[in-house]
């Protein structure tokens, strides 16, 4: 797995990490002026496991919105949001785009966007940043690195290479 950099502010509040997972599948996502609270759930080895709930835990809350993905089918591709400038670098406003559309902006888009474009194949494999119990302050995803398939196409024959005298 490749573990790409965070937007936000990674200085601020507690590591959490979900790298290692296989596909997402379902987010929970409560949020009003700024994103609340979010929650992933992955699918990973036939299994659907949860990531823990991250962000505020109690708070006023005006929208509580769930992204389910078509899975098997549907799979992210990207990620983008904003934070805010003034108070720790909150996370606002999140998107998710998937191979078949796009899910939100949720919360209230602010000037300092981020945007994690992650391809149109199944490299996705998970989020990770900080947060405390008031706010999430950085996120960033992990990324499987390109396979290489076997095209099926044989070598041709070697060819002997002549000496120059």
């Amino acid at each position: 797995m490749i573990k790409m950099n965070v937007a936000g502010s990674p200085h601020q509040g507690d590591a959490w990490d979900d790298g290692g997972k296989n596909e997402i599948i379902h987010i929970f996502i409560s949020h009003g002026i700024d994103i609340d609270s979010i929650q992933f759930m992955y699918v990973d080895k036939e299994k659907v496991v949860p990531s823990k709930r991250l962000g505020r835990a109690t708070g006023i809350t005006t929208r509580l919105d769930t992204v389910d993905f078509d899975y098997p089918s549907e799979f992210l591709t990207w990620v983008s949001g904003s934070f805010d400038e003034y108070h720790p670098y909150e996370l606002k406003s999140i998107t998710f785009g998937t191979n078949q559309g796009t899910y939100g902006p949720f919360g209230v888009q602010t000037e300092r966007e981020f945007c994690f474009r992650m391809g149109d194949r199944r490299t996705f494999a998970g989020f990770h940043g900080t947060h405390d119990m008031s706010a999430i302050y950085s996120i960033g995803v992990y990324v499987k690195p390109p396979t290489i398939v076997n095209s099926g196409i044989k070598p041709g024959p070697t060819l002997p290479i002549k000496e120059e005298k």
